[in-house]
């Protein structure tokens, strides 16, 4: 299967095979940053509030797209374990309520 190449003549699936190597779901973390730096940008406050609760909604939901491909994608445990970080480098998800750096080795909880 032949990759579709970018206007720049990057091989795009070379370019998101890369992407996933670091983060499971690498256009939820685009989106982030995206958000973040829009608000930062434009020097909106209320903006990175708004950003925090969509990204925190974003994490949420990827717990259970994870469940399902789980579930239903042969290799996505060895996937998994082998790329530990869902939406940004540094911080899982430990479960209900905490995120978990793992350079600090303790979960923070989120409230």
């Amino acid at each position: 299967m032949s990759g579709a190449r970018a206007g720049s003549g990057i091989n795009v699936i070379t370019l998101f095979a890369r992407l996933y190597r670091y983060v499971r779901h690498p256009m939820y973390a685009a989106v982030a940053l995206l958000l973040f730096g829009s608000a930062l940008l434009l020097g909106s406050c209320w903006g990175v509030v708004g950003g925090l609760v969509i990204v925190l909604m974003v994490a949420r939901r990827a717990v259970p797209e994870e469940r399902t491909l789980r579930q239903g994608l042969d290799g996505y445990d060895a996937y998994a374990e082998q790329v530990k970080y869902r939406l940004i480098p540094g911080i899982s998800w430990c479960g209900r309520g905490c995120w978990y750096r793992r350079d600090v080795g303790y979960p923070n909880t989120m409230g």
